[in-house]
């Protein structure tokens, strides 16, 4: 409701008058609130005059400004890749996902960098990326950015088939943090890490925080191989009847300090 402490003022010419309204909004839920707040003119010949005002009620830092690792926003989400893996350029190694892939900075060209792709639900005043270790210790800060724009649906067309996430060159995190006792930046220890994305809307804002959690592991697992055993297979003669082939038979035994789960093996056979 809107009310004032009168119902009529009065304007002389060439002068100004200051009228104060009070609106009462519900303060039950978050909700904006709009309305027009009208003169009626009593002067003959002197037209009405009509005040729009829009506002809104509640916690205008509730709703996130970047969507959560775990949902998605037509094709796109926000994610952690690193790269370059082989024929890709990168695959998703934030553990919000099933991914089977570790980061791996060891410099062999292979997952050496990380990279987020983020999906801004709302303009950003302020953007700070950072890593943590798992009791969220800040190691490194990465970069800032200031005044990001989310990017509207208008502006990339069906959201059915578009993307809409943002990445930034500033992002990207190469395994190192600064050692102030040799001066240099070196790779941090295999082990589990949280890369955070801060966010806010201004600076009377409270910062919000998206993490990821992902896995520096630069060692290559342990593999051992058997040597082949002679054994016999089921198999079918050309007329289909079940025989029993000659075969050989190979153990592989793998042992990872970063996985108790390993993904399937693929053997290929060369001539």
């Amino acid at each position: 409701s809107l009310t004032t402490l009168s119902r009529t003022v009065t304007v002389p010419a060439q002068q100004t008058v200051k009228v104060s309204f009070t609106l009462g909004v519900d303060s039950s839920h978050d909700h904006y609130v709009e309305g027009w707040v009208r003169f009626i003119s009593k002067t003959s010949g002197q037209p009405d005059l009509a005040v729009p005002y829009l506002g809104f009620a509640g916690n205008w830092n509730r709703e996130n400004i970047i969507l959560a690792p775990k949902d998605t926003y037509g094709p796109s989400g926000t994610k952690l890749f690193a790269g370059p893996y082989f024929m890709e350029p990168a695959v998703q190694v934030n553990k919000e996902s099933d991914t089977i892939y570790e980061f791996s900075p060891n410099g062999d060209g292979v997952l050496d960098s990380l990279v987020p792709s983020m999906v801004l639900l709302r303009n950003a005043a302020d953007l700070r990326y950072s890593i943590l270790d798992n009791n969220n210790k800040e190691l490194r800060v990465l970069g800032e950015e200031h005044d990001v724009s989310r990017i509207s649906l208008g502006n990339f067309g069906s959201l059915d088939k578009a993307e809409a996430n943002y990445t930034s060159p500033i992002t990207k995190f190469d395994g190192k943090v600064y050692n102030p006792q040799t001066g240099k930046f070196e790779t941090l220890p295999d082990g589990s890490y949280k890369y955070r994305i801060s966010a806010r809307l201004g600076d009377k804002f409270a910062w919000q925080h998206c993490d990821m959690r992902f896995n520096i592991d630069t060692h290559k697992p342990e593999m051992i191989i058997s040597d082949p055993q002679n054994v016999k297979v089921d198999d079918e003669d050309d007329d289909g009847h079940p025989i029993k082939k000659d075969a050989q038979k190979i153990t592989i035994r793998v042992k990872d300090a970063m996985k108790s789960e390993l993904s399937d093996l693929m053997v290929s056979s060369q001539s």
